[in-house]
């Protein structure tokens, strides 16, 4: 006879951190999953299903995914943050890689404990949970759109790293990301949110550092120790006029990819950039080479960004020039 009984079918809640289930064999597509989530950071779990296993039915990569979480398991946990969203109990979960999830790409020869050394810089100063998010589903769809595209390939910052151009310098750096330069007497840092490649197959690769803008500092500020979206232009343009970024990372190229969540923020940041350039000073580069795309379904108040390729294939602005694509 069967019944049920409260003690025998106990249902976690999808908020449970401590739920418990059984001790999982790792499979390649776990690994797929895992290494998605060591390269671009928080993703939900529809990008990891869209990256990783686009065929499979979301609710068995749900599933999947649930038993790679639950103890005694936990490859991946789910930030506590996203459930102070409004619409938290409607948007697929957001899950992150724990160090078990990392170890377990260790033990499997899938990244080595100096890639390991090398995320554990990027992220050590990273722990806005929002800002996080948005710079990871940024890159990821930049990923998506180039699986999606025959004639693209995404090239990581893991890719980066591991090429022998870069110096030697640089990959025994704590954080690789962070360049350091001296202006006007003082030093400096520079540490984009992302970086990234895209090969193309008949024009090489174009690299690009990504600021993910979240509209929550000014764009100038009355006070100088305060950040603010001028002072890191102001680093962009010296590092790309001076190519300090060829010594750092042993790129060729660089553009920046600036993303934010407001499309009015967007046209304030250009006008300064438009503003200030004009100038002309020697030391620092022009507008060229900032690219501009706001999207609002990144935003607090939508919190529903598209599964897709949209950051690469959808157009950006540039200053004075006509709309960028840069999977062209």
């Amino acid at each position: 006879m069967n019944f049920f009984s409260p003690s025998r079918h106990k249902r976690a809640s999808r908020w449970d951190a401590n739920a418990e289930g059984r001790p999982i064999l790792v499979t390649p597509r776990d690994l797929d999953f895992l290494f998605a989530l060591f390269i671009h950071g928080p993703l939900s779990t529809a990008m990891l299903r869209a990256l990783v296993a686009p065929s499979v039915a979301q609710k068995t990569i749900t599933e999947r995914l649930k038993k790679l979480k639950r103890k005694p398991n936990a490859f991946i946990e789910q930030p506590w943050q996203q459930r102070a969203s409004a619409n938290a109990n409607y948007n697929h979960l957001v899950v992150s890689i724990t160090d078990a999830g990392i170890q377990a790409l260790t033990e499997n020869e899938r990244i080595t404990h100096q890639q390991a050394q090398w995320r554990a810089g990027i992220n050590e100063n990273r722990n806005a949970y929002e800002h996080e998010v948005m710079a990871a589903h940024i890159m990821a769809s930049i990923d998506l759109g180039c699986r999606q595209d025959p004639n693209l390939r995404f090239v990581s910052w893991l890719d980066i790293f591991k090429r022998e151009k870069c110096p030697a310098a640089t990959k025994t750096a704590r954080n690789p990301f962070l360049i350091p330069y001296t202006l006007d007497k003082a030093d400096h840092t520079l540490i984009p949110d992302g970086l990234c490649g895209i090969e193309h197959r008949e024009r090489g690769v174009s690299f690009y550092a990504m600021e993910a803008d979240r509209n929550n500092e000014p764009i100038e500020a009355s006070k100088l120790a305060r950040s603010s979206y001028a002072r890191h232009l102001v680093g962009y343009r010296f590092v790309l006029r001076n190519e300090i970024y060829k010594a750092h990372y042993g790129v060729p190229n660089m553009q920046v990819l600036n993303i934010t969540v407001s499309e009015m923020h967007m046209r304030n940041i250009m006008a300064h950039l438009k503003r200030t350039t004009a100038e002309g000073a020697r030391h620092l580069s022009g507008a060229h080479p900032f690219l501009f795309k706001a999207v609002p379904a990144l935003g607090r108040r939508i919190n529903k960004p598209p599964v897709s390729g949209h950051i690469l294939t959808e157009g950006y602005r540039r200053i004075g020039e006509p709309e960028v694509f840069i999977d062209r």
